[in-house]
């Protein structure tokens, strides 16, 4: 699998991110261009599946765009993490799918908004993420 992280910025700010330090991931990730994501996608040899992750990757703008390359490739699984809350918004959502989005795993921190708020040191994000479930 490929693992492609495509951002440095979060819309959570979670107690528990095991990607602590943001001050390294942000210089190393905000130094890749779309054109060297693209260009990761295109040398990897297998091609059977690829995972956008870091930070939440439906915040960086080229997502539609690196998720319809990998398509294009013949990626067989093409997938992200995320903490939904960008799905809330339906067309968005479809924009993804519409692009070759096949496979989405969903970060939820507790069965209330009162915990997962809490988890995520963010309020309202609960029902954000419900919303784009």
């Amino acid at each position: 699998m490929l693992h492609v992280l495509i951002g440095p910025v979060c819309n959570n700010h979670c107690i528990f991110c095991m990607e602590s330090d943001r001050e390294s991931r942000q210089r190393h990730v905000s130094g890749q261009t779309t054109a060297d994501l693209l260009a990761m996608l295109e040398t990897y040899a297998q091609r059977d599946e690829v995972l956008f992750t870091s930070g939440e990757p439906t915040l960086n703008p080229d997502l539609p765009e690196l998720i319809a390359a990998a398509k294009a490739l013949g990626y067989r699984s093409i997938g992200l993490i995320s903490n939904g809350r960008r799905f809330a918004y339906a067309d968005y959502a479809r924009s993804l799918l519409d692009a070759g989005l096949n496979k989405i795993t969903i970060s939820v921190h507790g069965h209330t908004a009162k915990l997962h708020d809490a988890q995520t040191r963010t309020r309202g994000s609960f029902e954000h993420t419900r919303a784009g479930l």
